[in-house]
């Protein structure tokens, strides 16, 4: 029997089979999804770092394009002047101007950078080729319908002053418009001062251009003279800050990224978030440093300042929430400039998109894994369909109910269907083991729960013995076929009668039936439904053995022994064979019974015990004591009548 104290929770299998291999694939796919979700959060810096620097890379060329025909030009002029253009002809200001606007002069218009182009002389003379904004048109006197890009502009020294004349193109030629004293002197400009100073190009600082409300910086450099050491004049070339600053915003590769150009001590020389800013408000100072120039996202003051403290080239620096990936870049020997580029972002704009992706991928995992739990519940739902139709099935045969065959229940798997052949087995072992063993015992055994093994014990039981009168004659008058036929009908009648009547039958010896009431079920009227089923196989086969008569087929008349009293009843045998029976004297006596009946010449003879226990339930005839062999005492016998009618006198009650 089952232990009650241990209970065991149990699930169905078709459940338990979805919660194993769907939480396995559950398990397998987030564990995936998570590992390569932290290594990628461990690699996003690295990701975003090898990103600008490929970015880096392309802005380093992307500068030196830039500033290099400003250089170039100048690092020719500063180092040859132009003497092998002029060749023999008198370096005076008209020559140059000559040349200037032959030459010089069609560099503005090819390279869009460069918002104008100019020389200045120790005499103070001053031409000048530039893009002229409204500012300087209007004090110029040029008229507002000129949509010509470019002005000229001289100064030419006279006897007693400098002059200042300005030509603009009015689509056929250049025309002198009648500007006012601008007085400008180039002499006191910062792009002249700073390259009287200097022996080769040098860049300004952001200024004020003299004639517009514009800031921008400028390459200058001297002009070398016909003697070693002399010099004619200082050539200069401007870069708006809006140009340059249109420039860095080019450069950079993110909506939160930042490109900025600032000296060492953090003046800033231009930034991308400076373009299309109105920087000449009132009272502004020209002077613009880091400290002094915010915008919103601040990651300037920042950067540079994380830079300054390092000498490396890229840095990884914290900002709040977010991290900085940030690349300095040295602008001194890539455009002559001497300070740095400074290009960045947040990590995460590098990395947006692959953590989209990773996203992505983590819910397309999730999918997989609902549907791989949908496929794992489908696939336990197969497997555990047969199971289950197995299950019921021996349910059935556990209750003896044996009209399904387990060979009905399909299944593709080896194991099941090996299980299912071996229910088949034991479908059939069973079945036929209860035509060899009382069914009574088996189920009881079944409930029971235990192993059969040898022993019994003693108990009241009803015995009942049966036989076939002149069966040798009958055996030897018949063909054993029909015998055979003939016997299973007979031996089938009898033991649905007794089976009916809640008998069991022990044994069929030859043509004789053995069998028990009370035993091995329990049963307090064992006595009474043994006479009940003696009653009714005599009217049974009444019936039969007219049928059989009439169709010319053995006979069977029949004579019944039954007593009740003591007997061990239990599994008699080996170990390796047993037998449930009856055994004791109460067994001998309802055989002897049953022989006595020739003698007697009656049909169903009982034992005074079964009187005393029936009462007047039934009518019995009193034959008075016989002797009975094996017997000591004689026995007290009654003749069972089948009805009101007993073979000889009224029976005693």
């Amino acid at each position: 029997m089952e232990n009650s104290s241990l209970k065991v929770r149990r699930i169905s299998l078709r459940l338990q089979l979805t919660f194993i291999f769907g939480g396995l694939v559950l398990i397998t796919v987030s564990t995936m999804t998570l590992v390569n979700f932290y290594l990628f959060r461990s690699h996003l810096s690295e990701i975003a770092a090898y990103s600008l620097e490929e970015a880096g890379s392309g802005a380093v060329l992307k500068v030196q394009n830039f500033f290099s025909p400003p250089r170039h030009i100048l690092n020719y002029v500063s180092k040859f002047g132009f003497y092998d253009q002029v060749k023999n002809k008198p370096l005076d200001v008209e020559t140059i101007t000559h040349y200037f606007y032959s030459s010089l002069g069609i560099i503005p218009y090819e390279t869009p950078q460069i918002y104008g182009v100019y020389m200045g002389f120790p005499s103070g003379s001053f031409i000048d080729l530039e893009r002229g904004d409204k500012e300087f048109r209007k004090v110029a006197n040029i008229p507002e319908s000129n949509d010509h890009p470019f002005v000229r502009w001289y100064i030419i020294p006279t006897k007693d002053d400098l002059k200042d004349m300005v030509y603009y193109f009015d689509g056929t030629d250049w025309v002198l418009s009648k500007p006012a004293d601008l007085k400008y002197d180039p002499r006191k400009r910062p792009w002249y001062r700073l390259a009287m100073i200097a022996d080769q190009p040098v860049w300004t600082d952001v200024y004020k251009y003299a004639m517009a409300d514009i800031l921008g910086i400028t390459l200058s450099a001297k002009i070398p003279g016909g003697k070693q050491g002399e010099f004619f004049g200082v050539i200069g070339i401007d870069i708006l800050l809006n140009d340059l600053s249109q420039y860095l915003d080019d450069l950079k590769f993110s909506p939160n990224g930042f490109a900025f150009i600032a000296k060492k001590d953090g003046k800033l020389i231009a930034h991308s978030s400076l373009l299309d800013k109105d920087i000449l408000r009132k009272g502004q100072k020209l002077e613009i440093n880091l400290e002094n120039y915010h915008y919103p996202s601040s990651y300037d003051l920042k950067v540079f300042s994380a830079f300054s403290k390092s000498d490396k080239k890229l840095l990884r620096i914290d900002s709040g929430d977010e991290q900085l990936i940030a690349m300095r870049i040295a602008l001194s020997e890539k455009a002559g400039l001497d300070a740095d580029l400074y290009i960045g972002a947040p990590a995460m704009d590098f990395t947006k998109f692959s953590v989209r992706t990773v996203y992505i991928n983590f819910a397309i995992s999730l999918v997989i894994g609902f549907i791989m739990i949908i496929m794992s519940f489908k696939v336990a739902k197969s497997v555990a369909r047969p199971i289950n139709k197995t299950v019921l099935l021996l349910d059935r045969i556990r209750h003896f109910d044996f009209s399904v065959r387990p060979d009905t229940i399909p299944s593709r798997i080896l194991e099941i269907d090996q299980m299912k052949h071996a229910t088949v087995l034991m479908h059939d072992a069973l079945q036929s083991f209860l035509k060899f063993v009382p069914s009574d015992l088996v189920k009881n055994l079944v409930q029971m729960g235990q192993p059969l093994s040898l022993g019994g014990r003693r108990m009241e039981v009803t015995i009942l013995f049966t036989d076939i009168a002149d069966f040798t004659t009958i055996s030897e008058e018949s063909d054993e076929n029909e015998l055979v036929s003939a016997m299973a009908a007979y031996l089938k009648l009898m033991s649905d009668i007794i089976s009916e009547h809640q008998g069991t039958v022990d044994k069929f010896i030859g043509d004789s039936v053995m069998a028990i009431w009370g035993a091995p079920k329990s049963d307090p009227e064992h006595a009474r439904h043994a006479c009940e089923a003696v009653i009714a196989c005599l009217k049974a086969l009444e019936e039969a053995n007219s049928h059989w008569k009439a169709m010319k087929k053995p006979v069977f008349e029949t004579r019944f022994g039954l007593h009740c009293g003591i007997a061990f009843v239990g599994n008699i045998g080996s170990p390796d064979r047993l037998n449930y029976t009856a055994l004791g004297d109460a067994v001998n006596i309802a055989a002897r019974l049953e022989s006595l009946n020739k003698e007697k010449k009656t049909k169903a003879l009982v034992s005074r015990e079964i009187v005393e226990k029936c009462g007047d339930k039934f009518e019995f005839r009193d034959l008075g004591k016989v002797k009975v062999k094996g017997k000591h005492n004689d026995v007290h016998i009654f003749e069972l009548c089948s009805g009101k009618i007993c073979s000889g006198n009224r029976a005693e009650k």
